[in-house]
């Protein structure tokens, strides 16, 4: 009787424990900031994506000093290593033709500190192809000089 009353606690301690990391490891995910020159002015983009078995969403939001702005519901997210590639619609512009087009983000994270390479960057506002069309790896990227970009092939904390 005392074997199976262990075996029981040993059960619901392994459940409580390991259901969080299964959970955290449903998932991969992109996310950052940065500026940038967009036709000589001043530009910045946010964006932040999620891939999950159940799906992918994420949101991309460009703005520039010249008053142009751009919000991407991101539906397509690809990872592979320290790349991802995310598009999706484009559902709110300050040039409304815009709207309804497509846009693609790819990021690469390089990592952090004194001995870490530039993140780097590329992005097509309005973009026939979405983010399967062609391997992250397939992408000419530019140097993110102010602003940092972080890709986990998966969000668990190992």
């Amino acid at each position: 009787m005392k074997s199976v009353r262990r075996l029981a606690l040993v059960g619901v301690f392994l459940f409580v424990c390991v259901t969080p990391l299964l959970a955290q490891n449903d998932g991969a995910f992109a996310s950052g900031q940065f500026q940038f020159i967009s036709d000589g002015a001043p530009a910045s983009i946010h964006f932040s994506a999620r891939l999950r078995s159940s799906g992918e969403s994420g949101d991309i939001a460009f703005s520039s000093s010249t008053g142009l702005t751009v919000t991407v519901d991101v539906d397509c997210v690809v990872i592979s290593g320290n790349r991802a590639a995310m598009s999706g619609t484009i559902t709110a512009s300050s040039q409304p033709e815009l709207v309804g087009s497509r846009s693609l983000l790819v990021v690469e994270d390089n990592g952090q500190g004194n001995k870490a390479t530039p993140d780097r960057v590329s992005w097509v506002v309005v973009s026939a192809a979405d983010c399967r069309t062609l391997p992250p790896s397939a992408y000419a990227l530019d140097d993110v000089t102010d602003g940092h970009i972080h890709v986990k092939a998966s969000n668990a904390p190992f």
